[in-house]
C-alpha cells in the first residue's frame, strides 16, 4: 500500500527527495523558512499554516493516494527491497557495474 507524504526537508538530500516526491505526485513539499531573527514569529505562523494546508491537500486530494499506490506497486513489480539490496551489494562487490575501474 502506498502512503502519500508531506515532506518538510531540512538538510542534505532531503530537499532533493522532497522535490522528487512532489514531481512524481506522491506528495507535497513544504520548504522550511529562512528568515531574519526579527521575522521568526511571523515565519513560524506562516510555516504552520503551509504545513496544515499541505497535509489537508494530500489527505483530501485522492490523486496523491492513487499515485502513491501506483508507485508502491511499480516498486514491488521491480523486485522491491530484496532487488534493491541485491543491486546495491552487487555494486560493492563489482565496482565495474558503476562504470568504475
Amino acid at each position: 500500500v502506498g502512503t502519500p507524504v508531506v515532506v518538510c526537508p531540512g538538510f542534505a538530500d532531503q530537499p532533493v527527495n522532497a522535490q522528487k516526491a512532489a514531481d512524481i505526485g506522491v506528495g507535497l513539499q513544504v520548504k522550511r523558512p529562512v528568515c531574519e531573527l526579527e521575522e521568526v514569529e511571523q515565519e513560524i505562523l506562516k510555516y504552520k499554516a503551509e504545513v496544515k494546508a499541505a497535509v489537508t491537500e494530500v489527505y483530501q486530494n485522492k490523486s496523491f493516494q492513487s499515485r502513491a499506490e501506483q508507485c508502491s506497486q511499480e516498486l514491488r513489480d521491480a523486485g522491491g527491497v530484496d532487488r534493491a539490496v541485491d543491486l546495491l551489494l552487487g555494486i560493492f562487490v563489482d565496482p565495474q557495474k558503476l562504470g568504475g575501474a
